[in-house]
């Protein structure tokens, strides 16, 4: 497909079944040449489609659109197929259906001690926090390995990632495993960075101030505590950045803040408050981190920036939109995308850090 169509006031339900119809065509067609193309709306452009964005250069009005998105659904039935990574990781097909028990842990494949908690003393909190570590299978202090910080949601905590629920120990064994993955050290983080108020008693917007204050935290105290504790490769190339919701917030932050640090970034659902825009004006989600999205040098244009939403997010479609656009205005690359069919929950993220984890380093 060339084109993928934008609308503004043609009647939806016409408009649909009219996308429908031409869905079906399309499909037909492909799969009479033996070809699958998944086509996305993306901010990246060397992909297989892209929308030449046309916005205002002022951004202090929200930008209203809807946009039809030739999306693969849930539904589709996933074929297991091992395809060599790409050197380039914009290259890579997104998928959009995990594996079968690729987060579950599996007989006969060796997965990662988990370290925690690992104490240090935080100069941007004035306090002793802690974070946790997911070493890679089969770690060696002998080797260097690349190193992931894995960022929470509003309300979550580095356990999340970290305990008996969390995916990401068992999913990146398995990967490594198959080949998918490269063996990395994940580092769960406590993005909460105040230690004059303790977390509990926080309401949400100090929370949300001290979240904000993490990235001098990550720089000054978490990233040299790791670098000294663990086997790690330095350099951006070795550094990667991902979050959920308001995790993914503060990750788009630091990968701009600490752009000559990290050159991997995964945002899943991000929220409103990187840079200016006028979603929920009048309230802290509203508050910038930052006032533009700024590359200092050509050589720290991030190796991969990903930005994924499901279309059933109650919250952060828009938003995730908004960012992929103002990313493209400023000439920076990104792939930005709203994945069919799903939400606000575990289910998209296992999605996401799938699809983040086999692109990375």
């Amino acid at each position: 497909m060339k084109n993928i169509l934008y609308y503004f006031s043609v009647d939806r339900e016409v408009f649909m079944s009219c996308c429908r119809l031409f869905k079906s065509f399309i499909m037909l067609f492909l799969m009479a040449v033996a070809c699958c193309p998944v086509i996305l709306f993306s901010g990246c452009s060397n992909k297989v489609e892209t929308v030449e964005n046309t916005m205002d250069s002022t951004v202090e009005e929200q930008v209203t659109f809807e946009t039809i998105h030739e999306v693969e659904t849930k539904e589709k039935s996933y074929l297991e197929i091992k395809v060599k990574r790409n050197v380039n990781p914009y290259a890579n097909p997104i998928e959009y259906i995990i594996p079968e028990g690729i987060d579950e842990p599996a007989e006969g494949i060796e997965y990662g001690q988990v370290v925690q908690p690992v104490f240090y003393y935080s100069s941007e909190a004035g306090a002793v926090k802690e974070c946790g570590v997911i070493l890679p299978p089969g770690y060696d202090e002998e080797e260097q390995y690349p190193v992931l910080y894995v960022l929470h949601g509003f309300g979550g905590t580095y356990g999340d990632w970290t305990n008996e629920k969390g995916c990401l120990k068992y999913m990146d064994g398995n990967m490594v495993d198959r080949g998918q993955a490269v063996p990395m050290i994940i580092v769960a983080v406590e993005m909460y960075t105040d230690g004059s108020v303790p977390k509990e008693q926080a309401d949400q917007e100090g929370k949300r101030q001290a979240y904000d204050r993490f990235v001098y935290d990550l720089k000054d105290s978490l990233m040299p505590c790791i670098e000294s504790r663990f086997s790690v490769a330095k350099g951006r190339e070795n550094t990667a950045i991902a979050g959920i919701s308001q995790g993914a917030m503060e990750a788009l932050y630091c990968t701009f803040m600490l752009q000559d640090r990290i050159g991997y970034s995964g945002n899943f659902a991000t929220v409103s408050g990187v840079i200016p825009t006028s979603f929920y004006k009048g309230t802290f989600w509203n508050t910038p981190a930052m006032e533009d999205f700024v590359i200092t040098n050509p050589e720290y244009e991030p190796e991969y920036l990903l930005l994924l939403v499901g279309s059933q997010d109650e919250w952060w479609p828009e938003i995730t939109e908004y960012y992929g656009m103002f990313l493209d205005s400023k000439g920076i690359r990104n792939l930005t995308l709203v994945i069919d069919g799903y939400g606000h929950d575990e289910e998209f993220w296992k999605l996401c850090f799938y699809n983040f984890l086999k692109n990375i380093f």
